[in-house]
């Protein structure tokens, strides 16, 4: 497994878990240490994650997703506030109200972007199928896909 996986820590498509991948080499390097039980308890985690899953969980998975893809942050618009190229920014307001206490999306949300940056942004929207999409190269309209 550690053949496997130190290889993976030089490469840049994973540079975003590199302090990861190096947690697990150590623990597999250890006499005592067991990569494969770890292993195992992470996937019993990320599985109990998922039975969780709803649309304000989609949101930020969309939202981590272009950040890593595009290197691409995002943040709340605040009145008058001069935007910068490198920022989603969406309204405050549009999360608190477009959500229900389930989580589940019931309002339209606007993803406030650059024109340069809308195409690569709604690529990765269409790729994860999490939401659906309309709007301008300046406002992405996102809809639930459930």
């Amino acid at each position: 497994m550690i053949r496997h996986l130190k290889p993976k820590v030089k490469n840049p498509q994973y540079s975003h878990l590199k302090n990861e991948l190096r947690r697990f080499l150590e623990i597999g390097r250890k006499a005592r240490g067991n990569l494969e039980q770890r292993l195992i308890e992470i996937k019993k985690i990320n599985e109990e994650i998922d039975q969780e899953v709803n649309d304000v969980r989609n949101l930020f998975d969309l939202l981590e997703n272009i950040k890593i893809k595009l290197k691409i942050d995002s943040r709340f618009i605040h009145e008058n506030e001069c935007r910068k190229s490198n920022f989603i920014y969406m309204y405050q307001s549009d999360i608190e109200k477009g959500f229900d206490s389930d989580g589940n999306q019931i309002k339209p949300l606007a993803m406030l972007v650059n024109p340069k940056k809308s195409a690569s942004i709604i690529e990765i929207i269409k790729e994860t199928g999490l939401f659906l999409i309309e709007g301008t190269e300046e406002e992405i309209v996102l809809h639930s896909a459930n």
